[in-house]
């Protein structure tokens, strides 16, 4: 069973490493990859890969796109920032494993910046209302400095 879609966020200066494609290819649980990159990115598309193009990549337009094309998976993992993301079956697993008990529209998870040790997790914030607004990630990312 596959019921899991990755959508990749793609600009100039952030592509995913070939690594990352591998993993994603070969996790079990991935039915499907979609690159949603930047009209001057390289093309990084293959075998088990599809992509879209867009001048700006996080649009509406181009969210859109790309979850209609993760159709019909149940759920979609998007990575926006590829660099350095590595993520095993094993945690994908757990994921899904959380997210149907949980049942709710939007999950995310503390993550590791870089390599994969106790002192470079990096932990997000508990939901609260208002918590996740357009801005999550790099509000993420700052805390982590």
């Amino acid at each position: 069973m596959n019921p899991l879609a990755a959508i990749i966020f793609c600009t100039k200066s952030q592509i995913p490493s070939q690594d990352l494609l591998f993993s994603l290819k070969n996790n079990p649980l991935i039915k499907k990859i979609i690159l949603v990159k930047h009209t001057d990115s390289p093309d990084m598309a293959g075998r088990g890969v599809s992509s879209l193009t867009a001048d700006f990549p996080f649009s509406g337009r181009s969210v859109a796109e790309a979850l209609e094309k993760a159709c019909p998976c149940s759920y979609a993992l998007i990575i926006s920032e590829p660099s350095g993301v590595d993520i095993s079956t094993e945690e994908t697993k757990r994921f899904l494993d959380i997210a149907k008990k949980v049942d709710g529209a939007f999950y995310y998870a503390d993550y590791y910046f870089e390599i994969r040790a106790p002192s470079n997790v990096r932990p997000v914030i508990d939901y609260q209302k208002g918590s996740i607004r357009d801005d999550f990630f790099l509000a993420r990312f700052n805390l982590s400095l």
